[in-house]
């Protein structure tokens, strides 16, 4: 895919950010602050679905959540036999790849989407094949290369706040620094 010529239709989650929404809302809250979903589809493949059936999440339960958070509409897919045979070629090319998350990527290619994951190894192998991605741990840091509109919002907001929120603030938006999502709960 090539990203100069062919704008993303929407977006693909994976299995890490689908759990993490249902979760805890906050990260739904800090995407919609970060990118504008529109109405784009949010798509969730067979490999996500099942993925998060195996850690206890029911399918109604996480679309609903998604729906009412993100605001777009959610779309679920299979992952086809031809993009199971991309994602095992994906895997040979990428050392950071293996199964599971190669049929995510595989799909969100195919489907021309912005794959959105918190897997650093699956966002590194969506950048060299040249899908677009969104790592949520590093949007309020500014390292995606978006918008700094939110951020600029989220440092004004600290400004008056007391010193010791803005501590922790600075440290949340700290360069390549990870988001613990379960602490905002």
């Amino acid at each position: 895919m090539n990203k100069d010529l062919t704008p993303p239709t929407g977006f693909t989650l994976d299995t890490c950010v689908v759990i993490n929404i249902c979760e805890n809302p906050n990260l739904a809250d800090l995407l919609k602050c970060r990118i504008d979903f529109g109405d784009s589809p949010v798509y969730l493949s067979s490999q996500t679905i099942n993925e998060a059936q195996r850690y206890g999440f029911d399918l109604d339960t996480v679309v609903s959540v998604l729906k009412q958070r993100l605001g777009t509409p959610i779309l679920c897919e299979s992952v086809t036999s031809q993009m199971y045979h991309n994602a095992l070629e994906m895997e040979n090319r990428c050392s950071t790849l293996h199964s599971g998350d190669s049929e995510i990527l595989a799909f969100s290619i195919s489907k021309g989407t912005t794959l959105v994951s918190c897997d650093k190894g699956l966002i590194s192998a969506a950048n060299t094949l040249g899908c677009s991605s969104v790592n949520p741990d590093i949007l309020p840091s500014n390292s995606s290369g978006l918008p700094a509109k939110a951020l600029t919002i989220v440092k004004k907001t600290a400004r008056r706040t007391t010193r010791s929120s803005m501590k922790v603030k600075s440290i949340a938006l700290m360069s390549g620094k990870k988001i613990v999502w379960n602490t905002f709960n």
